[in-house]
C-alpha cells in the first residue's frame, strides 16, 4: 500500500505489467506474424500477374500489326512460326521476333534492340489456327488466328494465361 505521499511503482505492480504484456503478446504476435506474411503473399501474387499480364497485352499488340506479304497478299509475312518463336514484319515494316529463353520472354526489333517483356517465365508457346480452328501446320496463308500461351513463377506457384488473336481477314 502506498501511503499519500508516495511515488513509483512497487515490484508487484511492474512485474504484473509485464506478465500481461508478454501473455498479450503470445497471442497476438503469432496474428501479426501471420498477416505480415499473408501480405508478403498477396503482394508477390499481384506483382506476377501484373507482369504477365504486361507481356500477354504487349505480344497481343504487336502480333496485331502483322502485315500481308507484299509477295503474296493472301499470307501474312511471317518469317518464323514455330511453337518457340514468332518473327514478323509489322505494318511499318519493322521487323520482330517474340520468343523466350532463359527464364524471360523477350521482344526483339530486328536491327534496333531487345527488350524483356517479363521475367519468370516457364513457358511461352505459340500455337497457329485457320478460320475452322485447325492448325495452321506453319502455313501463313492459311493462318487466321495466333494462340499464345504464357506460364509465370514468382517462385512457388506457377500461373498461366492464354489468349486467342484473330488476325484481319484476308485482303
Amino acid at each position: 500500500m502506498r501511503g499519500p505521499g508516495a511515488r513509483g511503482w512497487t515490484l508487484i505492480e511492474v512485474i504484473m505489467v509485464i506478465v500481461i504484456i508478454g501473455i498479450v503478446a503470445v497471442f497476438v504476435g503469432p496474428l501479426l506474424i501471420s498477416a505480415v506474411k499473408a501480405y508478403d503473399r498477396t503482394q508477390t501474387t499481384v506483382n506476377t500477374y501484373a507482369k504477365m499480364r504486361y507481356a500477354m497485352e504487349r505480344m497481343t499488340r504487336e502480333i496485331a500489326a502483322v502485315r500481308r506479304n507484299p509477295a503474296n497478299t493472301t499470307a501474312f509475312h511471317i518469317s518464323t512460326m514455330t511453337a518457340a518463336t514468332l518473327q514478323f514484319f509489322k505494318e511499318d515494316g519493322t521487323e520482330v521476333t517474340i520468343t523466350s529463353g532463359g527464364g524471360s520472354a523477350t521482344l526483339t526489333y530486328v536491327g534496333t534492340g531487345t527488350g524483356t517483356l517479363t521475367d519468370a517465365v516457364t513457358a511461352l508457346a505459340f500455337s497457329y489456327y485457320r478460320h475452322d480452328g485447325a492448325t495452321a501446320a506453319a502455313n501463313a496463308t492459311e493462318l487466321e488466328f495466333v494462340e499464345i500461351a504464357l506460364t509465370v513463377s514468382d517462385g512457388t506457384t506457377s500461373y498461366a494465361n492464354r489468349q486467342r488473336l484473330a488476325l484481319r481477314a484476308v485482303q
